[in-house]
């Protein structure tokens, strides 16, 4: 029946409503023509013919082969209808810059971005976007002159999931705007510089910025000097100097290649710098000098920072402290962390500076392979050099057998309900100490 108003039929005639858009499946090959009509039988030949031809909820199937383009999306699907690009085979190309909304990208390979300088990351990181809900997925993108992924400033509810990047400038996967997803990425070998570039910056996993995200289950490995175009790099797994708040780390592993490297660091340069939940990570530190997991401060004040349920292990021999916290520091929870092989006669595991405030720091499990403790006394409720029982140190299966004394041993969080594997907490009479429930 067709609208009424005021409660009366409309006697004029009145048209179907919108049907919604037909969604059609398009094909590019590198034997096809842009001419063509884009079927299977008649495949396009560019990406970028692809790109401007497809609307909400059509795909473009890319077929394997190399296609030297720098492809642009500007058109945007909708919710639940996106416009999908999938790369089918070993698809090699240039980079995607995506303006539209509702993209997802899946699939490719991407090197040889055309630009040679990493602040200009439109033209030369392997993926950039300012758009919302795009999605990028199942990519191998590496030696980019720029980041690997970059989310610009303004973009939203943007997923950046199962990739991997190798290589990249700068960072490997760099995060402003909000609320988004960054899941279970493989990010190494970042680098400050690749041959014939006008700039330099350092080697980092992750740069966030922003605020609502969440980066969960990545892998952050093998940044290290050993790599050409390393001369100085600050090597973090994540960074921000803000803004930056609301943000969730989690069950993220981030093995450090080196003395020096440093896991999380949160400065405060610009407002607000705070509201980070760091939970249920494991952080296995190649160092026996500096090398700590989370630093909190630095350049201006940061607040309200969870460190919890995290398993921090210096895996080749005792290192310095685990965690420091600066003077501008306030509102840090540092509870129920099993730390491995940190600390000396010089410093605790923790380090903290006269002037960091309203800390709550305790029920630790802290623990010296060659049996000399930490400088200092325990914290409230901490395990004070106790073997953790962990399966195995050298493969870094930070798992811990049935008969570790971290299990039931920490107290209830709030904000901590699962663990590294995604398992409920407690699955005893309490939650264990460390990023791992014991089965």
């Amino acid at each position: 029946m067709c609208p009424c108003v005021c409660g009366l039929l409309l006697l004029t005639s009145c048209s179907a409503w919108p049907a919604a858009p037909a969604e059609h499946t398009y094909y590019v090959s590198t034997t096809g023509n842009d001419s063509n009509r884009g079927d299977s039988g008649a495949p396009w030949r560019t990406i970028q013919k692809a790109a401007d031809a497809l609307r909400p909820g059509d795909t473009a199937v890319v077929a394997a082969g190399e296609y030297h383009e720098r492809v642009q999306v500007r058109n945007s699907g909708a919710s639940g209808a996106s416009i999908s690009f999938d790369g089918k085979g070993a698809v090699s190309m240039e980079g995607f810059r995506v303006s539209g909304s509702y993209v997802h990208v899946n699939g490719f390979e991407i090197a040889n971005a055309p630009g040679n300088d990493l602040f200009n990351r439109a033209l030369s990181s392997g993926i950039y976007c300012s758009g919302a809900g795009d999605v990028f997925s199942n990519n191998f993108i590496h030696g980019t002159n720029a980041v690997g992924i970059y989310l610009e400033e303004g973009s939203t509810r943007n997923s950046i999931i199962s990739n991997r990047v190798v290589s990249a400038v700068e960072a490997g996967i760099y995060v402003r705007g909000t609320n988004h997803i960054v899941e279970s990425n493989d990010i190494s070998h970042t680098v400050q510089t690749h041959p014939g570039m006008l700039n330099s910056g350092d080697a980092d996993g992750i740069r966030f910025f922003g605020s609502g995200s969440i980066f969960r289950k990545n892998y952050i490995h093998d940044i290290t000097l050993a790599d050409m175009g390393n001369t100085n790099p600050h090597i973090d797994g994540f960074q921000t100097w803000g803004p930056v708040s609301n943000i969730t780390i989690e069950r993220n592993t981030i093995v450090q290649a080196e003395t020096g490297d440093q896991g999380i660091i949160i400065e405060g340069k610009y407002q607000p710098t705070g509201g980070i939940i760091i939970r249920n990570n494991v952080f296995a530190i190649r160092s026996v000098e500096f090398g700590p997991a989370v630093i909190a401060g630095g350049l201006g004040p940061v607040s309200n920072i969870q460190i919890l349920n995290n398993t921090v292990a210096a895996v080749i021999g005792p290192a310095e402290y685990a965690f420091w916290l600066f003077d501008n520091v306030s509102k840090v929870d540092v509870r129920n962390n099993a730390v491995y092989d940190f600390g000396n006669a010089q410093y605790s595991y923790i380090r903290i500076d006269p002037k960091a405030t309203d800390l709550n720091i305790g029920t630790n499990a802290v623990y010296k392979s060659d049996g000399k403790p930490p400088k200092g006394n325990p914290f409230p409720g901490d395990l004070w050099m106790v073997n953790p029982q962990f399966i195995n140190v050298s493969t870094r299966d930070f798992h811990i057998r049935p008969t570790s004394p971290l299990i039931d041993a920490g107290v209830t969080l709030a904000s901590v309900t699962d663990d590294f594997d995604g398992s409920h907490r407690p699955l005893g009479k309490g939650p264990d100490i460390g990023a791992f429930e014991a089965r």
